[in-house]
Parts: C-alpha cells; sequence; structure tokens
C-alpha cells in the first residue's frame, strides 16, 4: 500500500491511476469519455450509482485533482473545499473524493482523504432509515414481489407517475420488460421521507441520506429490514 507520510505520493498515485489504470494520460487533455472510466464504472458496478451521478462524482473529482494546491495533502484538500469553487456543493465534492479515495484502494494505492464532518461521518457509519419508512419499504416488496437486491438501482428515472387505480407503474432497472405495479401512498411515503428538495430523474428510491445521489447499500438496508421485520 503506497503511504502518504509527506503525501507527495499521494500525486505519484494519481499519475498512476491515469497513466496504468486509466489508460489516460494525466498530461494529456482528457475526453468524459476517457477521463476516470474506470472510476466510473467501478461506481456503478460495486456502489450502484446511476451512470450520470458517477459522471459527476468523476466532474467533482476531476476538478479537485487539477485545482486542489500542490502537494496533494488532507490540508490542501481541505482548503479546496472551503474555497469558492466548492460552495455550490460542497457535501457533493466531499462525497465524490472519498470514493475515489475508496476507488483507488481497490488499486492497491491509499490517497489522502479531505476532513469529514462529523454529522457525514455519523450519518454514513449507523445508515438510519426511520421505522415507518422501513414498514413501507418491506410492504413495497412484499406488494410487488420484487428482491431486495434491485432496491439500490432503483431511481426515481424508473418509476412512471401517471396515476391507475392508486398506482404507479415502475420499472426493473436490472432486468429489461420487467414492470411493478407500486401503491402511491407508499411510495410517497419513501420519496418525502428520501428527498425534501425536488429529486432528480436520477435520484434514488432509497437514497444513503436524505437528499444523496447515492442510494442506500444493500448490506446495510438487508440488515436494517430484518431488524425491522423481526421487531414487529
Amino acid at each position: 500500500m503506497i503511504t502518504t507520510g509527506y503525501y507527495e505520493e499521494a500525486e505519484i498515485a494519481i499519475f498512476t491511476l491515469y497513466q496504468f489504470y486509466s489508460g489516460v494520460d494525466y498530461t494529456m487533455p482528457m475526453t468524459p469519455k476517457e477521463d476516470l472510466a474506470d472510476f466510473q464504472f467501478w461506481l456503478q458496478t460495486s456502489r450502484f450509482i446511476a451512470r450520470r451521478t458517477a459522471s459527476v462524482y468523476a466532474s467533482r473529482v476531476r476538478n479537485m485533482i487539477r485545482l486542489t494546491q500542490q502537494p496533494l495533502c488532507t490540508e490542501h484538500l481541505d482548503t479546496f473545499l472551503h474555497s469558492g469553487w466548492a460552495d455550490s456543493s460542497r457535501d457533493g465534492y466531499y462525497c465524490a473524493w472519498n470514493r475515489f479515495a475508496e476507488y483507488c484502494s481497490t488499486k492497491n494505492i491509499d490517497l489522502p482523504r479531505p476532513t469529514l464532518k462529523s454529522d457525514q461521518r455519523a450519518a454514513r457509519r449507523e445508515y438510519h432509515i426511520p421505522p415507518n419508512i422501513l414498514d413501507c419499504i418491506l410492504e413495497l416488496i412484499s406488494v410487488t414481489g420484487m428482491k431486495s437486491k434491485v432496491i439500490p438501482h432503483l431511481c426515481l428515472k424508473h418509476i412512471n407517475r401517471v396515476p391507475n387505480n392508486g398506482m404507479w407503474e415502475m420499472a426493473d432497472p436490472t432486468e429489461n420488460g420487467l414492470y411493478y405495479r407500486i401503491p402511491i401512498s407508499l411510495t410517497m411515503n419513501i420519496l418525502e421521507w428520501g428527498h425534501t428538495e425536488e429529486p432528480s430523474p436520477d435520484s434514488p428510491l432509497i437514497p444513503i441520506v436524505t437528499n444523496s445521489l447515492e442510494p442506500m447499500p444493500l448490506p446495510p438496508l438487508k440488515r436494517l429490514l430484518s431488524r425491522r421485520k423481526n421487531s414487529r
């Protein structure tokens, strides 16, 4: 594992990723199709993040690489995140860089990370979903017969919000041609918890935290649902 005592190695790690793992020379102009393609693929397949959202993550990482003062270290990452560049989506930059660091660790590269806010760290560790929302998710699974492994893939764009006898139609993103009829009342309860702001088409049905573009990972979701089911 590459260490980052003085963090110069982190800059080498970035170059290594571009040149060897992504097949892109960091010093050459990059296109969206080339830049961090492997990272985006990893987000989609390992973290169940939608393609468009993965592209946003890559764009934020790219900005941090280019605009953060060198040498790359926690102090300089924090300075960038508190600068005007990050004002519009500071939490998004935090999340994107930490996902990038996770990806780098799969390549045996240890990158410095910015300082996370205490409330974000706790939220990520606890994976909290209110009991009444867990009840709605359990009922949704029961009514539709869908498998729980589908849930991290579900986004707003998969729901056709045209009422039909109190139901909406939802496409299964993991199996072409498969659709579910979902009760509007149950789904609205979930959406109103997960998105206090107007969601985008790529917003997950069950976010990791309220208003996040990142879905709740399957393992903690299954644990929460199992605990709730056993406690009722």
